[in-house]
């Protein structure tokens, strides 16, 4: 190979992180065992993630002050102090706007906090505004109360 090859994405063309992750060269190995007819477009999409995130997102918000380990379970009393803030969201004209909804499922990303982290942050939501019920149907408008808490 030459070393273009190496150090660019075989997909997008872009740099790859080097030295390269663990995580990334995990999904080059699994790559090359397989055959190229079997790759299909999700794969190439997930590694082009994992590189970019590897090589770009992880080392900026590392400079940028964010943890590798999160502490899951402060999260929830991090969200309970937000209810103030959180109490003066309007985003029922938002959430419903069709530029939103046709950009919903490429835009939603569960970000720094994971899927893990998005679990605990939309039960916590509930918890506070679901559950005494300060959140109604009447405000959630057209939506379930859990897609306007996870928009």
């Amino acid at each position: 190979r030459d070393q273009n090859e190496d150090t660019q994405c075989l997909y997008c063309g872009e740099a790859l992180p080097s030295p390269l992750p663990l995580k990334v060269s995990k999904y080059l190995n699994d790559i090359a065992t397989k055959k190229k007819s079997a790759h299909t477009a999700v794969e190439q999409y997930e590694f082009c993630q994992v590189h970019r995130g590897e090589g770009i997102i992880i080392p900026y918000r590392v400079k940028k002050g964010y943890l590798l380990q999160i502490d899951f379970t402060i999260l929830p009393n991090r969200v309970r102090n937000l209810k103030c803030e959180l109490l003066k969201v309007n985003g029922v004209l938002k959430a419903n706007s069709s530029l939103l909804q046709i950009n919903y499922f490429e835009s939603f990303q569960p970000g720094y906090y994971g899927t893990k982290g998005l679990a605990i942050i939309l039960k916590t939501l509930t918890e506070i505004f679901v559950q005494p019920k300060i959140l109604t149907t009447n405000l959630c408008v057209l939506q379930l109360s859990s897609q306007y808490l996870a928009q």
